[in-house]
């Protein structure tokens, strides 16, 4: 498995999970051990869960955000080529 971690209140905790041991760092020292404890493993993987689901869609959001440029691009090369006033 997979070492994930995640950082909560500007880097002051560090959950770090591997080998399906859940720890807890609290200003770079070791805090807590969450062996057993559901309810916390539960909410960090539903954490992660979002991070992830949250990275996903920013990055969709960019590639329209990046296609809608692209297109606006499109138009004025096509009205500068084109120009409708009967001049070119």
């Amino acid at each position: 498995m997979a070492t994930t971690s995640i950082s909560l209140s500007e880097g002051k905790y560090k959950f770090t999970e591997t080998e399906y041991v859940l720890i807890c760092l609290r200003y770079g020292e070791p805090w807590r051990e969450f062996v057993g404890d559901k309810a916390v493993g539960a909410l960090y993987n539903h954490d992660l869960a979002l991070r992830t689901e949250n990275k996903r869609l920013r990055k969709a959001l960019e590639d329209i955000q990046i296609a809608e440029y692209a297109e606006e691009i499109d138009k004025i090369i096509e009205a500068a080529l084109n120009p409708k006033d009967g001049n070119g």
